[in-house]
């Protein structure tokens, strides 16, 4: 594969990209300060997966305060009795949480409007 040198003007041209999880630096121009409108598919995003989250939440929250009467138990606690029927899992939980955080602390990094 061939290297393709790029002109004087074109390398002039090209704008930097800053990730959005950064600090404001107004010198790379106005996507570094504003984000912009969000777009469907982030919206739609956030909808699904704050219901997702709002549902679990009400089932925890009922089976950890109320855990007499309801039938289901919690995800800690179930997470908790298959790790002490198969040890393995534990690496299998804590790799699922460690992703997720991942995911969530570097959201939307590494460019917003690449998917746009």
């Amino acid at each position: 594969m061939a290297l393709e040198k790029l002109s004087a003007d074109e390398a002039r041209q090209a704008q930097p990209q800053q990730s959005p999880i950064s600090a404001p630096e107004p010198w790379l121009g106005p996507g570094s300060v504003e984000s912009g409108p969000w777009t469907r598919r982030e919206l739609f995003g956030y909808v699904l997966w704050g219901s997702i989250a709002l549902v679990i939440l009400v089932f925890e929250c009922v089976a950890a305060f109320d855990g007499d009467s309801t039938p289901w138990p919690t995800l800690s606690s179930t997470a908790g009795n298959l790790q002490e029927d198969h040890h393995w899992t534990g690496l299998v939980i804590l790799g699922g949480l460690s992703a997720l955080a991942a995911r969530i602390v570097f959201f939307p990094w590494p460019n917003r409007r690449s998917e746009g």
